[in-house]
């Protein structure tokens, strides 16, 4: 009789702890997801910046370019 009584609250508390792991798991995997979402979108930012710095740079002398053409 005494080991029923220890078996079900040990099943219990063994199922939380792992509806609680499976819950923590599924968190870090979203987080993970945005991270990379972040990323990419940094990454994109980045390269549009160098284009934008190009054009700038390209701008700069295309007058003088077209002055004396």
């Amino acid at each position: 009789m005494y080991y029923i009584s220890f078996e079900a609250p040990y099943n219990e508390g063994m199922s939380e702890m792992l509806n609680e792991l499976q819950a923590a798991v599924l968190l870090l995997a979203q987080l993970q997801l945005k991270i990379s979402k972040i990323g990419n979108y940094v990454e994109n930012m980045s390269e549009t910046a160098e284009e934008l710095i190009a054009e700038k740079k390209l701008n700069k002398y295309m007058p003088v370019i077209q002055t004396y053409t």
